[in-house]
Protein backbone atom coordinates (compact mmCIF):
# COMPACT_ATOMS: atom_id res chain seq x y z
CA UNK A 1 0.00 0.00 0.00
CA UNK A 2 1.04 3.16 -0.83
CA UNK A 3 2.48 5.77 1.79
CA UNK A 4 0.20 8.89 1.52
CA UNK A 5 2.40 11.90 3.54
CA UNK A 6 1.12 12.79 6.56
CA UNK A 7 0.63 17.13 7.23
CA UNK A 8 3.61 17.10 9.12
CA UNK A 9 5.72 15.20 6.64
CA UNK A 10 4.62 17.65 3.94
CA UNK A 11 5.19 20.60 6.26
CA UNK A 12 8.64 19.74 6.46
CA UNK A 13 9.29 19.21 3.01
CA UNK A 14 7.48 22.12 2.09
CA UNK A 15 9.64 24.02 4.74
CA UNK A 16 12.82 22.56 3.72
CA UNK A 17 12.38 23.73 -0.28
CA UNK A 18 11.29 27.17 0.84
CA UNK A 19 14.64 27.72 2.90
CA UNK A 20 16.49 26.54 0.10
CA UNK A 21 14.78 29.10 -2.14
CA UNK A 22 14.65 31.96 0.96
CA UNK A 23 18.47 31.14 1.38
CA UNK A 24 19.31 31.39 -2.60
CA UNK A 25 21.29 34.15 -3.78
CA UNK A 26 19.40 34.18 -6.97
CA UNK A 27 15.97 35.74 -7.39
CA UNK A 28 13.51 32.81 -7.37
CA UNK A 29 9.93 33.62 -8.29
CA UNK A 30 6.31 31.26 -9.15
CA UNK A 31 3.76 32.45 -10.66
CA UNK A 32 0.75 31.00 -10.80
CA UNK A 33 -2.02 30.38 -14.40
CA UNK A 34 -3.38 33.43 -13.99
CA UNK A 35 0.00 35.64 -13.81
CA UNK A 36 -0.53 35.52 -9.92
CA UNK A 37 2.93 36.10 -8.41
CA UNK A 38 2.77 32.89 -5.54
CA UNK A 39 6.58 33.17 -4.34
CA UNK A 40 8.73 35.79 -4.90
CA UNK A 41 12.40 35.32 -3.01
CA UNK A 42 13.54 38.20 -1.04
CA UNK A 43 16.29 38.51 -2.84
CA UNK A 44 14.57 40.34 -5.25
CA UNK A 45 15.48 43.76 -3.44
CA UNK A 46 19.01 43.46 -3.64
CA UNK A 47 18.68 42.60 -6.97
CA UNK A 48 16.14 44.89 -8.15
CA UNK A 49 15.87 47.63 -5.46
CA UNK A 50 11.93 46.65 -4.95
CA UNK A 51 10.62 44.70 -2.11
CA UNK A 52 8.62 41.36 -2.44
CA UNK A 53 5.18 42.52 -1.53
CA UNK A 54 5.82 45.18 -4.32
CA UNK A 55 5.96 42.90 -6.99
CA UNK A 56 3.24 41.02 -5.16
CA UNK A 57 1.09 43.92 -5.15
CA UNK A 58 1.42 44.34 -8.57
CA UNK A 59 2.50 41.79 -10.68
CA UNK A 60 3.14 43.82 -14.19
CA UNK A 61 6.07 45.15 -12.54
CA UNK A 62 8.34 42.47 -13.57
CA UNK A 63 8.08 43.16 -17.05
CA UNK A 64 8.27 47.29 -16.21
CA UNK A 65 10.98 47.03 -15.19
CA UNK A 66 12.78 45.45 -18.30
CA UNK A 67 14.92 47.76 -19.69
CA UNK A 68 13.20 49.42 -23.19
CA UNK A 69 15.61 47.64 -25.61
CA UNK A 70 14.99 44.24 -24.12
CA UNK A 71 11.14 44.35 -24.23
CA UNK A 72 11.14 42.54 -27.12
CA UNK A 73 13.49 39.69 -27.09
CA UNK A 74 11.76 39.03 -23.18
CA UNK A 75 8.12 39.32 -24.81
CA UNK A 76 9.19 37.38 -27.84
CA UNK A 77 10.66 34.34 -25.78
CA UNK A 78 7.55 34.57 -23.07
CA UNK A 79 4.76 34.78 -25.34
CA UNK A 80 5.70 33.00 -28.22
CA UNK A 81 8.11 30.05 -26.82
CA UNK A 82 7.74 29.49 -23.03
CA UNK A 83 3.34 29.63 -23.52
CA UNK A 84 3.42 27.05 -26.31
CA UNK A 85 6.69 24.60 -25.69
CA UNK A 86 7.82 22.16 -23.12
CA UNK A 87 11.55 23.80 -23.52
CA UNK A 88 13.24 25.46 -20.81
CA UNK A 89 13.77 29.44 -21.07
CA UNK A 90 16.60 30.84 -20.83
CA UNK A 91 18.22 34.22 -21.80
CA UNK A 92 19.79 37.51 -20.29
CA UNK A 93 18.22 40.74 -20.25
CA UNK A 94 18.87 44.60 -18.73
CA UNK A 95 16.34 45.72 -16.10
CA UNK A 96 15.97 49.30 -14.57
CA UNK A 97 16.70 48.98 -10.59
CA UNK A 98 14.25 51.21 -8.46
CA UNK A 99 16.99 53.54 -7.54
CA UNK A 100 17.45 53.60 -11.93
CA UNK A 101 20.86 51.66 -11.98
CA UNK A 102 21.04 49.24 -15.35
CA UNK A 103 21.77 45.85 -14.44
CA UNK A 104 21.69 42.28 -16.55
CA UNK A 105 20.05 39.39 -15.52
CA UNK A 106 20.61 35.38 -16.28
CA UNK A 107 17.37 34.43 -16.36
CA UNK A 108 16.20 30.77 -16.22
CA UNK A 109 12.54 29.33 -16.78
CA UNK A 110 10.62 26.46 -17.02
CA UNK A 111 6.68 24.96 -16.98
CA UNK A 112 5.67 23.87 -13.33
CA UNK A 113 3.48 20.68 -12.99
CA UNK A 114 1.65 19.28 -9.70
CA UNK A 115 2.14 15.41 -9.04
CA UNK A 116 -0.37 14.68 -11.29
CA UNK A 117 1.64 16.46 -14.15
CA UNK A 118 -0.81 19.01 -14.96
CA UNK A 119 0.55 22.40 -15.54
CA UNK A 120 0.43 24.95 -12.07
CA UNK A 121 2.70 27.90 -13.13
CA UNK A 122 5.83 29.04 -14.16
CA UNK A 123 8.66 28.97 -11.98
CA UNK A 124 12.22 31.25 -12.96
CA UNK A 125 15.51 31.50 -11.21
CA UNK A 126 17.16 34.75 -12.01
CA UNK A 127 21.16 35.71 -11.11
CA UNK A 128 22.45 38.94 -11.06
CA UNK A 129 25.44 38.82 -13.55
CA UNK A 130 26.37 42.30 -13.49
CA UNK A 131 29.63 41.81 -11.51
CA UNK A 132 30.04 38.08 -12.72
CA UNK A 133 33.57 38.32 -11.93
CA UNK A 134 33.40 40.16 -8.65
CA UNK A 135 34.54 37.68 -5.84
CA UNK A 136 33.20 39.79 -2.80
CA UNK A 137 29.05 39.43 -4.05
CA UNK A 138 27.43 38.61 -0.73
CA UNK A 139 25.60 35.62 -0.21
CA UNK A 140 22.02 37.56 1.25
CA UNK A 141 20.84 35.44 4.38
CA UNK A 142 17.43 35.44 5.42
CA UNK A 143 15.45 33.98 7.82
CA UNK A 144 12.23 33.36 7.43
CA UNK A 145 9.28 31.37 9.66
CA UNK A 146 7.06 29.10 7.54
CA UNK A 147 3.40 28.96 8.21
CA UNK A 148 1.84 27.48 5.21
CA UNK A 149 -1.18 25.89 6.07
CA UNK A 150 -2.03 21.99 5.66
CA UNK A 151 -4.03 22.89 2.14
CA UNK A 152 -1.08 24.46 0.71
CA UNK A 153 1.44 22.30 1.84
CA UNK A 154 1.23 20.24 -1.17
CA UNK A 155 1.41 23.07 -3.92
CA UNK A 156 4.63 24.53 -2.00
CA UNK A 157 6.48 20.97 -2.14
CA UNK A 158 6.03 20.80 -5.97
CA UNK A 159 6.55 24.84 -6.25
CA UNK A 160 9.80 25.04 -4.44
CA UNK A 161 10.91 21.91 -5.62
CA UNK A 162 10.89 23.21 -9.03
CA UNK A 163 12.82 26.05 -8.19
CA UNK A 164 15.37 24.18 -6.69
CA UNK A 165 15.38 21.84 -10.03
CA UNK A 166 15.53 24.82 -12.44
CA UNK A 167 18.79 26.83 -10.67
CA UNK A 168 21.63 26.62 -12.93
CA UNK A 169 23.81 26.29 -9.96
CA UNK A 170 24.04 22.48 -7.48
CA UNK A 171 22.86 23.02 -4.28
CA UNK A 172 23.91 21.20 -1.46
CA UNK A 173 23.35 20.82 2.42
CA UNK A 174 25.77 19.52 4.98
CA UNK A 175 25.72 18.93 8.28
CA UNK A 176 28.17 20.97 10.82
CA UNK A 177 31.12 18.77 10.48
CA UNK A 178 31.04 18.50 6.58
CA UNK A 179 28.76 15.15 5.69
CA UNK A 180 26.22 15.86 2.91
CA UNK A 181 22.55 15.33 3.85
CA UNK A 182 21.31 16.75 0.40
CA UNK A 183 22.60 16.45 -3.28
CA UNK A 184 20.20 18.37 -6.21
CA UNK A 185 20.07 16.64 -9.29
CA UNK A 186 22.67 19.14 -10.72
CA UNK A 187 25.31 18.13 -8.18
CA UNK A 188 24.67 14.60 -9.37
CA UNK A 189 25.25 15.92 -13.39
CA UNK A 190 28.26 18.27 -12.00
CA UNK A 191 30.10 15.56 -10.01
CA UNK A 192 29.03 12.30 -12.46
CA UNK A 193 27.27 10.44 -10.31
CA UNK A 194 23.92 8.84 -11.02
CA UNK A 195 22.30 8.31 -7.84
CA UNK A 196 22.27 10.67 -4.50
CA UNK A 197 22.89 7.49 -2.42
CA UNK A 198 26.73 7.58 -3.98
CA UNK A 199 27.00 11.12 -2.34
CA UNK A 200 25.21 11.40 1.15
CA UNK A 201 26.66 10.67 4.14
CA UNK A 202 30.09 11.62 2.35
CA UNK A 203 32.13 14.50 3.53
CA UNK A 204 32.12 17.50 1.22
CA UNK A 205 36.03 17.58 0.97
CA UNK A 206 36.26 14.16 -0.80
CA UNK A 207 34.94 16.03 -3.79
CA UNK A 208 37.59 18.79 -3.64
CA UNK A 209 41.21 18.43 -5.19
CA UNK A 210 43.34 17.47 -1.78
CA UNK A 211 45.49 20.75 -1.88
CA UNK A 212 41.88 22.56 -1.77
CA UNK A 213 40.87 21.48 1.71
CA UNK A 214 42.58 23.93 3.64
CA UNK A 215 41.30 26.65 1.64
CA UNK A 216 37.77 24.83 2.43
CA UNK A 217 38.64 24.40 6.01
CA UNK A 218 39.24 28.30 6.37
CA UNK A 219 36.21 28.86 4.53
CA UNK A 220 33.88 27.33 6.89
CA UNK A 221 35.58 28.43 10.01
CA UNK A 222 35.33 31.84 8.51
CA UNK A 223 31.73 31.31 8.02
CA UNK A 224 31.03 30.42 11.64
CA UNK A 225 33.28 33.27 12.84
CA UNK A 226 31.25 36.02 10.90
CA UNK A 227 34.00 36.45 8.46
CA UNK A 228 32.19 35.53 5.21
CA UNK A 229 34.21 36.13 2.09
CA UNK A 230 31.58 35.39 -0.73
CA UNK A 231 32.34 33.04 -3.60
CA UNK A 232 35.41 30.79 -3.46
CA UNK A 233 37.17 28.97 -6.77
CA UNK A 234 37.92 25.28 -6.20
CA UNK A 235 39.05 22.42 -7.87
CA UNK A 236 36.40 19.36 -7.99
CA UNK A 237 36.48 16.10 -8.80
CA UNK A 238 34.18 14.35 -10.75
CA UNK A 239 33.82 10.39 -10.26
CA UNK A 240 35.58 9.36 -12.82
CA UNK A 241 38.65 10.99 -11.55
CA UNK A 242 38.62 14.10 -13.92
CA UNK A 243 38.55 17.39 -12.63
CA UNK A 244 36.40 20.84 -13.40
CA UNK A 245 36.61 24.34 -11.70
CA UNK A 246 33.97 25.07 -9.35
CA UNK A 247 33.18 27.87 -7.46
CA UNK A 248 31.15 27.95 -4.16
CA UNK A 249 28.93 29.73 -1.79
CA UNK A 250 28.41 28.30 1.74
CA UNK A 251 26.21 29.62 4.18
CA UNK A 252 24.44 28.50 7.48
CA UNK A 253 21.08 27.09 8.01
CA UNK A 254 19.92 27.63 11.40
CA UNK A 255 16.68 25.79 13.53
CA UNK A 256 13.99 27.74 15.15
CA UNK A 257 15.78 28.70 18.18
CA UNK A 258 18.16 30.46 16.08
CA UNK A 259 21.10 27.53 16.28
CA UNK A 260 23.32 26.47 13.36
CA UNK A 261 22.13 22.90 12.28
CA UNK A 262 23.60 22.55 8.52
CA UNK A 263 25.75 24.31 5.78
CA UNK A 264 24.03 25.52 2.62
CA UNK A 265 26.40 25.31 -0.45
CA UNK A 266 25.43 26.73 -3.63
CA UNK A 267 27.93 25.33 -6.75
CA UNK A 268 28.85 26.31 -10.06
CA UNK A 269 30.95 24.97 -12.75
CA UNK A 270 32.62 27.38 -13.89
CA UNK A 271 35.19 25.51 -16.02
CA UNK A 272 34.51 27.44 -19.32
CA UNK A 273 35.13 30.56 -17.00
CA UNK A 274 38.16 30.04 -16.49
CA UNK A 275 39.67 28.54 -19.67
CA UNK A 276 38.39 32.10 -20.80
CA UNK A 277 40.36 33.70 -18.57
CA UNK A 278 43.03 31.41 -19.11
CA UNK A 279 42.94 32.16 -22.74
CA UNK A 280 43.02 35.96 -22.22
CA UNK A 281 46.01 35.51 -20.54
CA UNK A 282 47.51 33.46 -23.58
CA UNK A 283 46.22 35.98 -25.66
CA UNK A 284 48.03 38.57 -24.09
CA UNK A 285 51.23 37.09 -24.27
CA UNK A 286 51.20 36.44 -28.06
CA UNK A 287 50.12 40.26 -28.44
CA UNK A 288 53.56 41.44 -25.83
CA UNK A 289 55.53 39.27 -28.51
CA UNK A 290 53.50 40.36 -31.34
CA UNK A 291 54.28 43.77 -30.73
CA UNK A 292 57.69 43.60 -29.65
CA UNK A 293 57.93 41.70 -33.01
CA UNK A 294 56.73 44.71 -34.91
CA UNK A 295 59.27 47.40 -32.93
CA UNK A 296 62.08 45.20 -33.73
CA UNK A 297 61.37 44.80 -37.61
CA UNK A 298 60.67 48.52 -37.66
CA UNK A 299 63.83 49.20 -35.64
CA UNK A 300 65.83 46.87 -37.87
CA UNK A 301 64.04 48.47 -40.77
CA UNK A 302 64.32 52.13 -39.17
CA UNK A 303 68.23 52.01 -38.58
CA UNK A 304 69.99 48.61 -38.91
CA UNK A 305 69.05 48.66 -42.87
CA UNK A 306 69.39 52.34 -43.65
CA UNK A 307 72.68 52.79 -41.45
CA UNK A 308 74.74 50.79 -43.74
CA UNK A 309 73.53 51.92 -46.80
CA UNK A 310 74.46 55.71 -45.85
CA UNK A 311 77.79 54.00 -44.75
CA UNK A 312 78.57 52.69 -48.31
CA UNK A 313 77.09 55.38 -50.07
CA UNK A 314 79.65 57.89 -47.89
CA UNK A 315 82.47 55.58 -48.81
CA UNK A 316 81.86 55.43 -52.77
CA UNK A 317 80.98 58.92 -52.58
CA UNK A 318 84.40 59.51 -51.09
CA UNK A 319 85.77 57.21 -54.03
CA UNK A 320 84.05 58.86 -56.65
CA UNK A 321 85.75 62.46 -55.38
CA UNK A 322 88.96 61.56 -54.94
CA UNK A 323 89.59 58.28 -57.57
CA UNK A 324 92.66 60.37 -58.93
CA UNK A 325 93.85 61.18 -55.62
CA UNK A 326 93.73 58.14 -53.62
CA UNK A 327 96.32 55.76 -53.25
CA UNK A 328 95.45 52.04 -54.46
CA UNK A 329 95.73 50.48 -50.74
CA UNK A 330 93.74 53.27 -49.83
CA UNK A 331 91.31 52.86 -52.64
CA UNK A 332 91.55 49.04 -51.60
CA UNK A 333 90.80 49.42 -48.20
CA UNK A 334 87.63 51.40 -48.84
CA UNK A 335 86.39 49.29 -51.04
CA UNK A 336 87.05 46.48 -48.70
CA UNK A 337 84.79 47.98 -46.43
CA UNK A 338 82.18 48.85 -48.90
CA UNK A 339 82.50 45.07 -50.01
CA UNK A 340 82.05 44.07 -45.94
CA UNK A 341 78.99 46.59 -45.74
CA UNK A 342 77.23 45.12 -48.53
CA UNK A 343 77.50 42.07 -47.28
CA UNK A 344 76.25 42.16 -43.98
CA UNK A 345 73.56 44.45 -45.06
CA UNK A 346 72.50 40.92 -47.85
CA UNK A 347 72.57 38.73 -44.86
CA UNK A 348 70.69 41.35 -42.73
CA UNK A 349 67.93 41.56 -45.54
CA UNK A 350 67.86 38.10 -46.31
CA UNK A 351 67.22 36.77 -41.95
CA UNK A 352 64.63 40.14 -42.80
CA UNK A 353 62.54 38.75 -45.47
CA UNK A 354 62.88 34.58 -43.89
CA UNK A 355 61.34 36.16 -40.59
CA UNK A 356 58.82 37.62 -42.77
CA UNK A 357 58.15 34.90 -44.26
CA UNK A 358 58.27 32.64 -41.46
CA UNK A 359 55.94 34.67 -39.01
CA UNK A 360 52.83 34.51 -42.22
CA UNK A 361 53.29 30.84 -42.75
CA UNK A 362 54.85 31.51 -46.71
CA UNK A 363 58.02 30.01 -46.20
CA UNK A 364 58.48 26.39 -48.04
CA UNK A 365 60.10 23.53 -45.67
CA UNK A 366 61.02 20.81 -47.81
CA UNK A 367 63.44 18.04 -45.51
CA UNK A 368 65.56 15.63 -47.15
CA UNK A 369 69.00 13.92 -47.29
CA UNK A 370 71.78 15.84 -47.70
CA UNK A 371 75.68 15.66 -47.57
CA UNK A 372 76.64 17.86 -44.65
CA UNK A 373 80.11 18.07 -46.37
CA UNK A 374 78.62 19.82 -49.73
CA UNK A 375 76.55 22.22 -48.13
CA UNK A 376 78.93 23.76 -45.40
CA UNK A 377 81.90 24.02 -47.89
CA UNK A 378 79.31 25.97 -50.42
CA UNK A 379 79.01 28.55 -47.23
CA UNK A 380 82.52 28.28 -45.98
CA UNK A 381 83.36 28.86 -49.81
CA UNK A 382 81.62 32.15 -49.52
CA UNK A 383 82.41 33.93 -46.14
CA UNK A 384 86.22 32.74 -47.20
CA UNK A 385 86.56 36.41 -48.30
CA UNK A 386 85.26 38.08 -45.38
CA UNK A 387 87.37 36.04 -42.96
CA UNK A 388 90.66 36.95 -44.75
CA UNK A 389 89.43 41.06 -44.52
CA UNK A 390 90.15 40.04 -41.02
CA UNK A 391 92.56 37.89 -41.17
CA UNK A 392 90.79 34.93 -39.63
CA UNK A 393 91.23 31.23 -40.66
CA UNK A 394 87.81 29.68 -41.27
CA UNK A 395 87.80 25.70 -41.36
CA UNK A 396 85.56 22.55 -41.93
CA UNK A 397 86.39 19.34 -39.93
CA UNK A 398 84.87 15.76 -39.81
CA UNK A 399 86.06 12.32 -39.93
CA UNK A 400 83.82 11.07 -42.03
CA UNK A 401 80.89 11.74 -44.81
CA UNK A 402 78.04 12.74 -42.73
CA UNK A 403 74.39 12.94 -43.63
CA UNK A 404 71.71 14.70 -42.85
CA UNK A 405 67.79 15.41 -43.12
CA UNK A 406 67.08 19.23 -43.49
CA UNK A 407 65.42 21.11 -45.88
CA UNK A 408 68.89 23.07 -47.90
CA UNK A 409 67.88 26.68 -47.72
CA UNK A 410 67.13 26.67 -44.02
CA UNK A 411 70.38 24.78 -43.25
CA UNK A 412 72.61 27.02 -45.43
CA UNK A 413 70.61 30.06 -43.29
CA UNK A 414 71.72 28.89 -39.94
CA UNK A 415 74.82 28.56 -41.25
CA UNK A 416 75.14 31.39 -43.01
CA UNK A 417 74.07 33.11 -39.83
CA UNK A 418 76.11 31.30 -36.84
CA UNK A 419 79.75 31.58 -39.13
CA UNK A 420 78.56 35.41 -40.04
CA UNK A 421 78.43 35.69 -36.15
CA UNK A 422 81.31 34.33 -34.92
CA UNK A 423 83.38 36.54 -37.46
CA UNK A 424 81.87 39.66 -36.64
CA UNK A 425 82.84 38.68 -33.10
CA UNK A 426 86.45 37.07 -33.55
CA UNK A 427 89.45 39.66 -33.56
CA UNK A 428 92.26 39.79 -36.45
CA UNK A 429 94.48 36.64 -36.43
CA UNK A 430 92.18 34.46 -34.82
CA UNK A 431 89.99 31.42 -36.28
CA UNK A 432 86.77 29.78 -36.72
CA UNK A 433 86.11 25.76 -36.73
CA UNK A 434 83.19 24.07 -37.89
CA UNK A 435 82.79 20.59 -36.74
CA UNK A 436 79.91 17.92 -37.66
CA UNK A 437 79.41 14.80 -34.99
CA UNK A 438 77.43 11.94 -35.58
CA UNK A 439 75.57 11.31 -32.25
CA UNK A 440 72.99 8.22 -32.22
CA UNK A 441 70.09 9.24 -34.19
CA UNK A 442 71.53 13.04 -34.39
CA UNK A 443 73.96 15.20 -35.52
CA UNK A 444 75.64 17.53 -33.95
CA UNK A 445 77.27 20.60 -35.49
CA UNK A 446 78.71 23.01 -33.70
CA UNK A 447 81.02 26.56 -34.40
CA UNK A 448 83.45 27.58 -32.47
CA UNK A 449 85.67 30.59 -32.42
CA UNK A 450 88.29 32.60 -30.21
CA UNK A 451 86.30 35.48 -30.41
CA UNK A 452 85.10 37.90 -27.60
CA UNK A 453 82.71 35.74 -25.73
CA UNK A 454 79.52 36.68 -23.72
CA UNK A 455 78.96 36.79 -19.84
CA UNK A 456 76.14 34.73 -18.64
CA UNK A 457 73.06 37.99 -18.78
CA UNK A 458 74.32 38.15 -22.55
CA UNK A 459 73.84 34.55 -22.90
CA UNK A 460 70.47 34.60 -21.18
CA UNK A 461 69.09 37.49 -23.44
CA UNK A 462 69.86 35.84 -27.26
CA UNK A 463 67.28 33.35 -29.20
CA UNK A 464 64.73 36.10 -27.54
CA UNK A 465 63.69 38.98 -29.92
CA UNK A 466 61.85 41.20 -27.36
CA UNK A 467 65.11 41.35 -25.09
CA UNK A 468 67.73 40.51 -27.52
CA UNK A 469 70.39 43.44 -27.84
CA UNK A 470 72.85 43.75 -30.03
CA UNK A 471 76.38 44.03 -30.34
CA UNK A 472 79.06 45.60 -31.81
CA UNK A 473 81.18 43.55 -33.79
CA UNK A 474 85.33 43.66 -33.31
CA UNK A 475 85.78 45.91 -36.37
CA UNK A 476 82.57 47.65 -35.63
CA UNK A 477 79.78 45.71 -37.57
CA UNK A 478 76.59 46.00 -37.05
CA UNK A 479 73.71 43.36 -36.71
CA UNK A 480 69.76 43.24 -35.80
CA UNK A 481 69.78 40.11 -33.50
CA UNK A 482 67.46 38.29 -35.78
CA UNK A 483 69.77 36.10 -37.26
CA UNK A 484 70.22 34.37 -33.95
CA UNK A 485 66.76 34.41 -33.90
CA UNK A 486 66.24 32.90 -37.21
CA UNK A 487 68.65 30.09 -36.40
CA UNK A 488 66.40 29.33 -33.46
CA UNK A 489 63.09 29.14 -35.62
CA UNK A 490 64.33 27.04 -38.26
CA UNK A 491 66.38 24.52 -36.05
CA UNK A 492 63.32 23.63 -34.15
CA UNK A 493 61.20 23.54 -37.37
CA UNK A 494 63.59 20.27 -37.58
CA UNK A 495 62.81 18.56 -34.06
CA UNK A 496 66.45 19.79 -33.52
CA UNK A 497 67.72 22.21 -30.58
CA UNK A 498 70.51 25.17 -30.60
CA UNK A 499 72.59 26.36 -27.68
CA UNK A 500 75.20 27.80 -27.03
CA UNK A 501 78.43 27.65 -24.77
CA UNK A 502 80.65 30.90 -24.30
CA UNK A 503 82.48 32.85 -21.70
CA UNK A 504 83.59 35.97 -21.44
CA UNK A 505 86.99 36.73 -23.35
CA UNK A 506 87.43 33.12 -23.72
CA UNK A 507 85.61 32.92 -27.32
CA UNK A 508 82.05 30.95 -28.13
CA UNK A 509 80.92 27.56 -29.45
CA UNK A 510 77.01 27.92 -31.03
CA UNK A 511 75.94 23.74 -30.77
CA UNK A 512 72.17 22.48 -32.91
CA UNK A 513 71.57 19.47 -33.73
CA UNK A 514 69.33 17.81 -36.66
CA UNK A 515 68.16 14.59 -37.81
CA UNK A 516 69.85 12.05 -39.66
CA UNK A 517 67.12 10.55 -41.71
CA UNK A 518 63.25 11.25 -41.87
CA UNK A 519 62.53 8.09 -39.65
CA UNK A 520 64.24 9.68 -36.62
CA UNK A 521 63.07 13.09 -37.31
CA UNK A 522 60.59 14.85 -34.86
CA UNK A 523 59.35 17.57 -37.70
CA UNK A 524 57.13 19.99 -35.71
CA UNK A 525 54.04 21.34 -38.01
CA UNK A 526 52.31 23.77 -36.87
Amino acid sequence: MTHKPTYKELEKKAAFFQTLADNSYDWEIFVDLAGEIKYISPSCELISGYAANEFIENPKLLTQIVHQADKEIVDNHFDKKLKHTAENISLAYRIITKNGDIKWIEHNCKKSFDRSNRIIGYSSSNRDITERQNKQDKLIQTEKELTIAKEKAEASEDKFRAIIETSPDGISITSLDGKLQYVSPRILAMWGYEHESEMIGRNMSDFFRSDYHEKAAQSIGGMFSGNFVGAEEYVMIRKDGSEFFGEANTSLLYDEKNEPVSILIIERDITNRKNAELEILKQKEQLQELNATKDKLFSIIAHDLRSPFNSILGFLELLIENVNEFETAETEKYLGIINSSANNTLILLDNLLNWAKSQTGQISFKPEILIFSSVILEIIKLKKSIAKAKNISLNYFSSDEIEVYADINMLKTVLRNLISNAIKFTKSGGNIRVFAVSKHDRVEISISDNGVGMNEETRNKLFRLETNETTKGTANEKGSGLGLILCKEFVEKHGGKIWLESELGKGSVFKFNLPVSKSKSTIFTP
